[in-house]
């Protein structure tokens, strides 16, 4: 029993997570076994007698749901397993006030953004939780990702921690929160870590400006997933067809339905268009 009970133990989860808060029991953890997917936020806390379980993954929850509806309370999802393996890594030191004035010098970050940013990170030392956390989950892996502390829990972030996604080719950071070229305080926190523990990444590559224009399109990212939709500014609507012909309907109301006519357009076909529907067979 010994010998199965020790082949058990070494049968580590497919996942990989890493520990970002050991006060609060956040782990940040991938979602999918193998493939550049964005990662997830966990918590697993059962000491001190406080039961604290939790996993940012939707379908998860619904599953968490179901099994306590059946009896099943010990369930857990394949990210909460992982939990129990995650990597744990020393804390780095403290973010340096000297690095961010670098930065505003390059005219990376503006001066204006100095005291929000310090003031930012300084919130999350009082509260005993490490601002950022560096996590890089293979070293053939093109991103890194930055487990970034919240002021609140919103949407995006139930466990008051935001995931910063790093191209270390391109140098661009990615933020759950908002599009890719606006900035946000947890992009700024991020730049700030980098620069100050990683700063070859940051080393001849075209680093973009947080406060830099948006660009000719829109994006909206949802935080279930990392579908990314790209609405073009300059949309501009179809022109009405010059067979259309403008009528003023002579009563009020349908007789049919009693409701309330609007403006119809008429075609050569015989189809008359309200603001609603559209009435076929017309005489």
């Amino acid at each position: 029993m010994q010998r199965r009970h020790d082949n058990q133990q070494k049968q580590l989860p497919a996942i990989a997570s890493i520990l970002v808060d050991p006060r609060r029991g956040v782990f940040l953890c991938m979602k999918k076994e193998c493939g550049n997917n964005y990662p997830i936020h966990v918590q697993l806390k059962v000491s001190c007698g406080v039961k604290e379980i939790f996993c940012e993954n939707q379908p998860c929850q619904e599953a968490t749901k179901v099994s306590g509806r059946c009896s099943f309370a010990a369930y857990q999802c394949p990210h909460l397993q992982s939990a129990a393996y995650a990597q744990i890594i020393p804390q780095p030191p403290p973010l340096e006030v000297s690095v961010l004035e670098n930065l505003v010098t390059e005219k990376i970050i503006k001066q204006k953004a100095v005291d929000s940013i310090v003031s930012y990170a300084k919130q999350s030392l009082e509260s005993e939780i490490p601002p950022v956390v560096w996590w890089q989950p293979s070293p053939a892996s093109e991103y890194a990702y930055m487990s970034v502390y919240a002021t609140e829990a919103t949407s995006y972030c139930p466990l008051q921690r935001v995931v910063v996604r790093f191209n270390m080719k391109s140098a661009e950071y990615d933020c759950a929160c908002c599009a890719k070229r606006r900035g946000c305080l947890h992009k700024k926190l991020a730049l700030w870590y980098t620069a100050q523990f990683h700063s070859e990444l940051l080393h001849n590559q075209p680093v973009v400006s947080e406060d830099a224009p948006v660009t000719d399109a829109v994006t909206y990212q949802y935080a279930e997933s990392t579908t990314e939709s790209h609405i073009p500014v300059n949309v501009k609507g179809t022109p009405v067809a010059r067979s259309l012909t403008v009528i003023e309907p002579p009563q009020t109301h349908c007789p049919k339905c009693q409701t309330g006519l609007q403006r119809w357009l008429v075609t050569n076909s015989g189809k008359v268009f309200d603001m609603d529907n559209i009435i076929t067979s017309t005489g």
